[in-house]
């Protein structure tokens, strides 16, 4: 019994085995973003954007004369400078940028506690502020119906302008309109594909609208690189007279905040736009207006008994 007993105390006496000392900060955050591209198929796009952040972030290293700051270097203070130095020396920095780049170090450390780099991730505790979300920009019915049927001269603006109809009423993203083929669901035709920036399966319903469009093109939508397509996109919206800021995305967001308008719920609107989460599509890409509200109340006429 004695013996049992010290043996016990050896073993919670004995040193813990120690993780290895000395790994360089950017050496790791590389290994990680390296691994997350791969591990999630990540698109060339978001790996482009991971690229500039890390870039970023080994500038502010070496400004500082860390360019070879091991893990147990990284210190909550570290990030504070790294914010500051950010918005001091990147004239278009925002609060929601800054965090992104912090974000990031987050992560990294906890993959580096994954890998038993570190123990802990003195990162931990450190918090991030984004930029108040801004109003959603979206298009009325009559300005939709202004983009149908308005006579362009241009046949370019035309296109563009058809492109955009159909994403108001597909709620396709512009990278996925032309990957989606028609199919046949409980005998209604529905868009079917895989989010391009996901890789989720997504099933869409096609509203007459879209169907109309979809048609006018032989079933295969017009090709227009989407730097193109956003520019001229501005022009259409100045000639139409639409005083509104449109892109690729505001189309999707107009989409959900008709479906939500007319009585679609959260559930069924982000199903359509290849969503994750409710909270993404309520909160990005609904639009708060009165239109559901007013037709509810409508509905239910006096709130006193008769």
């Amino acid at each position: 019994m004695i013996n049992t007993l010290k043996r016990a105390l050896n073993f919670f006496k004995r040193n813990p085995t120690e993780p290895p000392k000395g790994i360089v900060f950017l050496t790791m955050l590389r290994e990680y973003n390296n691994r997350k591209a791969i591990e999630e198929c990540l698109r060339e796009s978001t790996v482009i954007k991971h690229e500039s952040l890390y870039g970023n972030i080994s500038l502010f290293l070496h400004s500082k004369g860390l360019s070879e700051a091991t893990l147990e270097d990284i210190k909550p203070k570290l990030m504070e400078d790294l914010k500051f130095w950010l918005h001091k020396n990147l004239p278009t920095c925002c609060a929601s940028h800054s965090a992104r780049h912090i974000e990031m170090c987050k992560r990294a450390m906890n993959y580096a506690v994954k890998m038993e780099y570190i123990i802990n991730n003195p990162l931990y505790s450190v918090e991030t502020k984004r930029d108040k979300t801004k109003g959603i920009v979206y298009l009325e019915p009559n300005e939709i119906k202004k983009l149908m049927i308005y006579n362009f001269t241009n046949d370019i603006y035309r296109i563009v302008a058809d492109l955009y109809v159909y994403q108001c009423f597909t709620g396709l993203s512009y990278s996925d309109i032309y990957s989606y083929d028609i199919v046949e669901i409980n005998g209604k035709m529905w868009l079917s594909g895989e989010r391009t920036k996901n890789g989720t399966k997504n099933d869409v319903y096609i509203f007459p609208e879209a169907m109309e469009i979809f048609k006018k093109y032989d079933y295969k939508m017009p090709v227009i690189a989407n730097q193109t397509y956003n520019r001229i996109l501005k022009e259409v919206a100045l000639a139409t007279g639409i005083k509104k800021h449109l892109t690729t995305h505001t189309g999707r967001k107009t989409h959900a905040t008709l479906l939500e308008q007319n009585g679609a719920s959260t559930r069924s609107i982000m199903n359509q736009l290849g969503h994750k989460s409710e909270s993404t599509t309520n909160t990005y890409y609904i639009a708060k207006t009165t239109n559901r509200t007013s037709k509810e109340f409508e509905k239910l006429g006096s709130l006193l008994p008769v």
